[in-house]
């Protein structure tokens, strides 16, 4: 190589340093600047499974001969309510008995399985108690839980409850190298699936959409060893297989085995580059009408240049289900001892449809050869998401917000194998790391992470405990270039602080609610907000702070705000019911009919109360507006701030329109 070609290559290699994703803000355990809060409990290991209770007050966790209830009501502690001692005898560190499924039944059961020292071993837990339920003997009732739960602690596994129904996906023995989905429980008949996958199929997660036209169809995600490829040295794929609720096992064929069983193909590579095939972790974000997209870390199969690197990427459900519909499927050529595309008749209905009418025994023989999808799944934009050199990311959660303004903002929380929690945002194509948390004074691996955007906190598990993060930290910006150059959609400057938008709780309340947050939205649009600022795409705090620093520019024009106020109350302590009759859309000449409204005229620049509008503003001919109204709600000893009418306390339906 001469010179040239050396410095042109130095160049390049220099560039990508240059433009590594750095985070804008690091912090570690012990760092004032940012508040974690650990815990743990003596003795206990292997914080793994996380179940958050359906109505978000308890958060169950399976570990090593443990299962825990948490109270988790308050932002910043964590009770332990209750310990469930469900373990085996021996010494040994496999041999304990590791929580692999942990799912809520009902309001009174949960149904949890282990691996019970290399015997898979299921039980119901008596929520009212929180003990194990006993058989006529008065002995704890253990159920066999071969197929349901792994063996060993190192065998990957899934499990999701539908429908009252338990899909799992696992090992079915001790070697590791028999994989299976199952069905269990419900009144549906116990499934499992032919040898369609290989023997090291490691699972990472499994869905439901539960809301049609997707709903009657279950997702496994999971990476192999692939068949289809002749090479020297054995390559790993990761795949998606779908199977039906509906799936009932063949009557001659396929006797209770899935007969609606395909897979396919995931791609998650950058161009010219080494593809990233080994999925970590994967977290669906559902969509209305049914649709999701699925967000998974991958990994590439070998290390480079002795370093890891990870990729996230997006798969829409809509895109795996045409492959799955309308792709073409792989066959093996017994002559050739290859995989090729499968160029005879179509079947109808084709396999993996989740017909009515039961399959037929040809479509059972054409099933059982033909199991495997031709096409490649490729992800959102074709490409990854968020690469990131140098760290090996084991889990993912995803936030999807919107900031006070509206836009809305993919916020992505990935854990690493060294302990440390990486924030990251995604503005449509590009993606960008706002903060880099080290949670651990050792490097260990992230175990699990369970997202509450109710709470605002993000709950990390690993070996010896959890940790409660906020996934707003906007105090650590003290000034206002600091604050807008973050480019964090949590995070706005006030004009005297970075303030953070989504850990108030009284906010947090606003957002949460589909009657109130839509009225919130419009005010805060229309009256200007011109005391926030905020730039995540661009972090442009030149500009931005410019503004904040003199006279607000916002346009002075008289903004009309109806507000029909249904109860306004301040801080008491009895709980107060707030009931409005106020549906559907009014105009301006309708609401002033209606009982107890107040008119307020807002300046937007500075958002002053004029309560004496004159009723010609009122007469007048004006277009349609959306009136939103406020449903049954219960204050305990709270008020509601929703930052309108000069921060008055008050809950309201609010209509607004700009004259």
């Amino acid at each position: 190589m001469n010179s040239k070609h050396f410095f042109i290559c130095l160049l390049m290699f220099a560039n990508t340093l240059a433009t590594e994703l750095m985070p804008k803000q690091t912090t570690s355990l012990r760092d004032p600047r940012r508040k974690i809060f650990p815990f743990m409990q003596k003795e206990v290991q292997n914080w793994d499974t996380f179940l958050l209770s359906k109505n978000k007050k308890t958060l169950y966790v399976g570990a090593r001969d443990t299962i825990l209830a948490l109270d988790i009501r308050t932002d910043t502690t964590v009770r332990v309510n209750s310990i469930l001692i469900f373990s085996s005898s021996s010494p040994q560190r496999e041999c304990f008995n590791f929580i692999r499924v942990l799912v809520q039944l009902n309001d009174t059961h949960l149904y949890t399985c282990g691996t019970y020292a290399f015997s898979p071993t299921c039980a119901y837990v008596d929520l009212t108690t929180f003990s194990l339920v006993k058989d006529t003997e008065g002995k704890p009732l253990l159920l066999q839980g071969k197929g349901v739960s792994p063996y060993s602690p190192h065998h990957g596994s899934t499990a999701i409850l539908v429908d009252g129904e338990l899909y799992t996906a696992t090992q079915e023995n001790v070697p590791g190298n028999e994989s299976v989905i199952t069905r269990t429980l419900g009144s549906s008949s116990v499934l499992k699936n032919e040898h369609w996958m290989t023997g090291d199929a490691t699972f990472v997660g499994s869905f439901n959409t539960q809301a049609p036209p997707n709903d009657d169809k279950v997702y496994f995600f999971f990476w192999e060893t692939a068949k289809e490829y002749n090479f020297f040295e054995n390559v790993i794929v990761s795949r998606v297989a779908r199977i039906c609720k509906n799936d009932v096992g063949g009557k001659t064929l396929l006797q209770k085995k899935w007969t609606t069983f395909l897979k396919a193909h995931l791609s998650c590579a950058l161009k010219g580059q080494f593809p990233y095939t080994v999925i970590q972790h994967v977290f669906a974000v559902p969509h209305p009408g049914g649709g999701a997209l699925f967000y998974g870390v991958f990994v590439p199969q070998w290390q480079v240049g002795g370093f890891w690197s990870s990729a996230v990427c997006a798969f829409d459900l809509n895109a795996i289900n045409k492959v799955f519909d309308n792709g073409r499927y792989k066959e093996l050529h017994q002559n050739c001892s290859r995989w090729l595309p499968y160029e005879g008749e179509a079947m109808d209905p084709p396999p993996g449809s989740c017909s009515v009418s039961p399959p037929s025994d040809k479509t059972l023989v054409f099933m059982k050869e033909h199991y495997m999808m031709d096409q490649t799944i490729q992800p959102l934009y074709n490409q990854p998401v968020f690469v990131k050199l140098n760290v090996k990311y084991t889990r993912i959660t995803v936030h999807q917000t919107e900031n006070i303004l509206g836009i809305p903002y993919t916020i992505l929380f990935l854990g690493t194998d060294q302990g440390a929690i990486h924030k990251v945002v995604v503005v449509g194509s590009d993606a960008h790391i706002i903060e880099e948390i080290q949670l651990f004074e050792k490097p260990e691996a992230v175990q699990n992470l369970l997202l509450s955007p109710e709470k605002g906190i993000l709950y990390v598990g690993y070996s010896k405990g959890i940790v409660q993060v906020p996934l707003a930290n906007c105090g650590i910006h003290k000034t206002c270039p600091d604050c807008i150059l973050a480019r964090d959609p949590y995070c706005a400057w006030d004009g005297r602080k970075c303030s953070d938008n989504w850990n108030n709780k009284y906010k947090r309340w606003v957002f949460a609610d589909r009657l109130l947050y839509p009225c919130f939205l419009l005010f805060s649009s229309m009256a200007g907000k011109s005391n926030f600022k905020q730039d995540v795409e661009a972090g442009n705090s030149g500009l931005s702070c410019m503004r904040s620093s003199g006279k607000s520019r916002a346009s002075s024009r008289p903004i009309t705000l109806i507000a029909v106020v249904a109860v306004v109350f301040f801080c008491y302590p009895d709980t107060v019911k707030v009931k409005s009759k106020v549906q559907g859309c009014r105009s301006p000449l309708q609401a002033k009919e209606t009982p107890k409204q107040e008119k307020a005229l807002f300046n937007g620049s500075q958002s002053i109360l004029q309560v004496d509008l004159a009723r010609k503003l009122l007469t007048a001919p004006t277009p349609t507006m959306s009136t939103c109204s406020v449903q049954a709600k219960r204050a305990d000893k709270n008020c509601l701030d929703l930052g309108l009418l000069n921060k008055d306390d008050s809950r309201g339906a609010v209509a607004a329109e700009e004259i």
